[in-house]
Formats: C-alpha cells, structure tokens, sequence
C-alpha cells in the first residue's frame, strides 16, 4: 500500500509541473521542429552568464560605442578581435553577427556579392552563438538572418523557438519582446503563404528564389518563335524564286 500511495503522489506531482504553464525550453522545440536540424547541439540557455574575460569585455563594449556612433565598419572589426581572444560567449558572437548582418544589407544584402557575402558570414556567427546559449535574443536574431536569406520556414521555426523560449523564461522578456518576435512570425507566415500563392517567387530552404525563371523561359519562347518565323521567311523566297 505504501508503494501505491507514493506511486500515486509522484504522478500527481507531474500534473502539477505541466499546469504551471512554464511553456517549451530551446532544446524541446528543437526536438519537435526538423527544420532547426541545422544547429548541431544546443546547450541549456543560460540567463546568468558571467563574463571573466576583462579585455573581452573591454573590446565589446568598444564595438557597441562604435555601432552607436554608427561606424559598424569599426564595430565589426572590434568584434572581430573580441571573438579572436574568446570563442566562450554567444554573446561575442551575437554581437558580431548583428553587426554583419547590418553591414551585409547595406551593401545590397542577396542581390550583392559583398552582401550576400557578409550575409552568409553572419549566419555562420549567429549559428554559433545559438550553439552555446540558446536564448531568446539569439534564436530570434537567427530568425531575422533567415528572413533576409529568404529561408522562411526556417524563418518561421527559429522564431517559434524564441518564443517558446521566452515563454519559459518569463521574467528575462518583456512585452516589446513579445511584440518583436511576434511580428517576426507573422512576417515569416505571411510570406509563406504568399509564395505559396506565387509559384515563381518560391523559396526553397537555402534561401535561393525562383526569380528570373520565368524570364529565362519567355526568352526561349522569343528566340524560338523568330527562328520559325526565320524559317517561313526564307521558304517563301525560295518558293517565289521557283515560280519565276
């Protein structure tokens, strides 16, 4: 009877954990999302983050003077020497691919080399400070990088995980982080949808759109339509040559 009673006591002790409305961690969403198979392995996100490197720091808060200032050229650069000394904190690396991430689209973003270049560097950075601490700000900043890669459904599930995140970690958020990631995902949905719609805008899961297709079609239908007209041309001659 005793073992019964405790049995008992265990589980309704379970009930009351899922009624308190903690909501998902980072790793449950990853788990239930294929398409976040793209980050490796996510540690545990960690609120408390304590900050040891003192010259780390110092470059850190070196580069946010920098971007507000707004000379991200020197920002990114900051950045880049901060990462180099410590590879430890997501925080370094979140830094420096917002930073990346803002240059990239200055520079014309997709539709540039150079920025999609930075743009692509940026993912890499943003990827990495995901890795090592899975927080709201991060998952919601890789969400952003998605949306300006065109990559929405991964777009979509990263801002999904940020807000689980958020959600079960309460009282790190705030409304306007709600409000932020809340419109990302709509953003992301309606986007989705609107591809759906228009098959030739389509994106697929690297980001690479469908643009130009249709171009390139209408000018094989041009190009073959004056070779028959080219045809019919010279056979007309030919036939009035014949005649005479």
């Amino acid at each position: 009877m005793a073992k019964k009673d405790k049995a008992k006591a265990k589980d309704k002790g379970k009930g009351k954990d899922k009624g308190k409305g903690k909501g998902k961690s980072s790793k449950e969403g990853k788990s239930s999302r294929g398409d976040a198979s793209e980050i490796g392995s996510m540690a545990e996100s960690n609120y408390d983050v304590e900050y040891t490197d003192a010259k780390a720091e110092r470059l850190y808060h070196k580069a946010c003077e920098f971007e507000a200032d707004g000379d991200l050229k020197n920002a990114q650069r900051t950045m880049e020497d901060c990462v180099a000394r410590n590879r430890d904190y997501a925080k370094y690396f979140q830094k420096l691919g917002n930073l990346r991430m803002q240059r990239g689209l200055a520079a014309g973003g997709k539709s540039s080399d150079k920025g999609y270049a930075l743009l692509k560097a940026a993912y890499k950075d943003l990827r990495k400070a995901v890795e090592l601490n899975p927080t709201f700000s991060a998952l919601g900043d890789h969400a952003l990088l998605h949306m300006h890669l065109n990559a929405l459904k991964r777009a979509a599930v990263f801002y999904e995980l940020a807000i689980d995140e958020a959600l079960a970690h309460n009282i790190e958020a705030d409304a306007n982080t709600y409000e932020i990631l809340g419109d990302g995902l709509r953003r992301a949905r309606y986007k989705l949808q609107y591809d759906v719609s228009m098959p030739e805008e389509e994106s697929n899961a690297d980001g690479d759109t469908g643009k130009g297709k249709g171009k390139d079609k209408n000018k094989n239908k041009s190009k073959s339509k004056s070779k028959s007209k080219g045809k019919s041309k010279s056979k007309s001659k030919s036939k009035d040559s014949s005649s005479s």
